[in-house]
């Protein structure tokens, strides 16, 4: 039952992902809301019915059952000695990254040019931290969520968010894909705390989104840096005297 309710949970995800509701699903399978309704809170599903919903998002089961199993959703953030180890060795540090991205440790090494020993040392490291378990044929179960939170002041944070930071505003955005939206206003402490909860929100469906779209093949998928930011600020350079002329 556990394993059910597991694979149910995800398939809840990734409806929600994909912005279907129950009443979506039940006009798609030409059944009532409340009978759909029933069977995810009962985890009943016949197969072909199970089929059918994955359909919906494009999906086979098989799909399903991988992003069931490949994480621990639970775990979001790492130790400090784990980031100590990939802050002090950044070859570990993107390898572990594109695994977190759903890679494959034979594609990641034909991609970046490694050899096998080259890259079963790197799984072998990443199994010693505790950050995945390595199986038989080098398949890789990560025991982190995809979306690692770094610790604040954490040996990552303190390495690479400035860099990181600074070098994703200097790559500017006049190309296709790219939005970038600035807004300053005086406002009130309320609407200041309604902000924060839809920017929170947002970070939680960016997140749903690429859960979803880890089952996709690398070649279906780019890379992207999402920022989201709000703060009391005000741009003094506004309001400074202007300079006294002889």
């Amino acid at each position: 039952m556990q394993e059910t309710k597991r694979l149910i949970e995800t398939l809840k995800r990734c409806l929600k992902a994909a912005g279907m509701s129950y009443r979506n699903v039940a006009d798609a399978l030409g059944l009532s809301e409340a009978s759909i309704k029933r069977i995810f809170s009962e985890y009943r599903f016949s197969l072909t019915r199970l089929e059918a919903i994955c359909a919906l998002l494009d999906m086979r089961i098989a799909d399903l059952s991988q992003l069931a199993q490949r994480v621990d959703r639970s775990v979001r953030q790492l130790t400090v000695e784990q980031e100590s180890a990939l802050a002090g060795d950044p070859q570990l540090l993107r390898y572990f990254y594109r695994l977190l991205n759903g890679w494959q440790a034979d594609a990641i090494a034909r991609d970046e040019g490694l050899s096998d020993a080259q890259s079963i040392r790197r799984l072998a490291q990443l199994d010693r931290l505790k950050l995945i378990d390595l199986l038989p044929g080098n398949a890789v179960r990560l025991k982190v969520g995809p979306q690692v939170a770094w610790l604040t002041d954490g040996p990552l944070w303190k390495r690479y968010a400035e860099a990181v930071q600074q070098h994703f505003l200097d790559g500017g955005f006049r190309v296709d894909g790219a939005n970038l939206q600035f807004e300053s206003a005086e406002v009130s402490y309320a609407t200041l705390d309604v902000m924060n909860r839809k920017l929170r929100r947002l970070a939680r469906e960016f997140n749903e989104l690429v859960e979803l779209d880890i089952a996709l093949k690398p070649a279906e998928r780019t890379h992207v840096g999402m920022m989201l930011a709000i703060r009391p600020w005000q741009f003094t350079g506004l309001f400074e005297t202007e300079p006294k002329t002889a």
